[in-house]
């Protein structure tokens, strides 16, 4: 389980830790390590194929909603 404070709870801070974990380990580690994303349905993920999907469109994690 990995946790970052983030300025806002919004989909752009969201997909820019998700972003800069993707660069820095790179699209294998990265899809190795986070094959699945398991969070709730807060607003913040509401757009699941800008966090599911890399910049070329490649698969990169499923995201997957918990209930509360």
């Amino acid at each position: 389980m990995l946790a970052f404070i983030i300025e806002s709870c919004s989909q752009t801070a969201v997909k820019d830790v998700i972003d800069k974990l993707y660069g820095v380990l790179g699209h294998d580690v990265f899809k190795q390590s986070f094959f699945v994303i398991l969070t709730d349905n807060g607003s913040e993920f509401k757009n699941p194929e800008a966090l599911e999907l890399d910049e070329m469109g490649n698969q990169r994690t499923k995201i997957f909603y918990c209930n509360p």
